[in-house]
Formats: structure tokens, sequence, C-alpha cells
């Protein structure tokens, strides 16, 4: 597990996942940001873009994220 104070990333290798939690998200926190998979043959990269706003939305997994999961 990692803390960065805002931004908690936890992973389950035996599951193939990770997550990542931001807490007390901020207007300047909206940005684009990478999820870089390291491995052998080349990385895994997908964009993030985050948008900031006032109305609380639940977000459910995405085809992208749910593709990051296969080897």
């Amino acid at each position: 597990m990692w803390d960065g104070g805002r931004s908690f990333i936890a992973d389950d290798k035996e599951a193939g996942v990770f997550n990542v939690t931001m807490t007390s998200v901020r207007y300047r926190d909206e940005d684009v940001y990478w999820c870089v998979i390291r491995q052998l043959g080349g990385d895994i990269k997908t964009r993030v873009q985050l948008k900031v706003s006032d109305t609380v939305t639940e977000v459910t997994p995405t085809d992208a994220t749910m593709a990051l999961n296969h080897d």
C-alpha cells in the first residue's frame, strides 16, 4: 500500500487488481493522470481524466479499467 497524504494505492496481487483512492479532492486536482503497468515487452498505459464538480456521483469500472486486469 502507498499513502501519499490524499492519495492511496492498494493492490490485490492474487486478484490482479489495484485501487486508487483520492480524498479531499479539490478543483486544482482536475487534470490528466496516467495509470502505467510496467512489464517486460512494453508498458500498459491508460489515460485517466479527473474532473471535479460539486455534484456527488458514483463511479463504476469501465471497459478500460477491466482491460488492465487481464494478462
